[in-house]
């Protein structure tokens, strides 16, 4: 849960999930936010949170993100925040 401690409420959600501990590698998504928590750098303080968490708190080396190729919203989210297109399925 993402809890904006500006608005003092609930805004929305986002995770870690499939956690890899062979390659040492999680995938980081399944966001989801109200619209007026949309496009005010909510969800890219949350990503960077979780990023710093995954990779200098408990060490996974790989963290990756996904989104369908017709979500433009969660693409260009992702691309804001330096990610690097590696395949579409």
């Amino acid at each position: 849960m993402v809890f904006d401690k500006r608005k003092k409420k609930y805004v929305g959600s986002t995770r870690l999930y499939s956690f890899n501990q062979l390659n040492n590698t999680a995938n980081l998504g399944y966001t989801w936010y109200r619209k007026e928590s949309q496009g005010n750098g909510t969800n890219k303080n949350c990503k960077y949170l979780l990023l710093e968490f995954a990779l200098e708190k408990i060490g996974i080396e790989r963290v990756g993100f996904g989104a369908s190729n017709l979500n433009e919203k969660s693409i260009n989210a992702m691309k804001s925040i330096m990610c690097k297109v590696d395949g579409v399925f």
